[in-house]
């Protein structure tokens, strides 16, 4: 479904997108320069039952993109992350994305770390 957006790019289009692409990661990694890591939730919402999806290409297609919409922004800046689950007992699985600099996985996981702790004791 994702796949078929860029199935009419030119090869000056996709050549374009990658220079914007560029341009819009410099620019957000400078304006993240002033903080240890980004915080936000892992999906948008809480994850549809599968099943009613199954049978519904269309349905599928949102749900899907509305589950990546989150974790898109880190994969189209080039970070890392990692997802810690917050969600209460007996509830839906929900997850907070922690998202630091590229090439900053060891550092994410000290401040992933804190983050987990402090979240258990909540």
């Amino acid at each position: 479904v994702r796949i078929r957006r860029g199935e009419n790019l030119s090869a000056a289009d996709l050549i374009d997108c990658h220079r914007n692409r560029a341009d819009i990661q410099a620019r957000a990694a400078e304006m993240a320069i002033p903080f240890d890591a980004i915080l936000m939730p892992t999906c948008a919402v809480v994850a549809p039952a599968i099943a009613p999806l199954d049978a519904d290409e269309d349905a599928y297609g949102a749900a899907n993109i509305m589950m990546l919409r989150n974790t898109t922004v880190g994969n189209f800046l080039d970070t890392c992350a990692l997802s810690i689950p917050c969600h209460a007992p007996g509830t839906g699985p929900v997850g907070l994305m922690v998202m630091a600099a590229s090439q900053h996985d060891e550092w994410l996981v000290r401040i992933g770390l804190s983050v987990e702790k402090i979240l258990q004791k909540s």
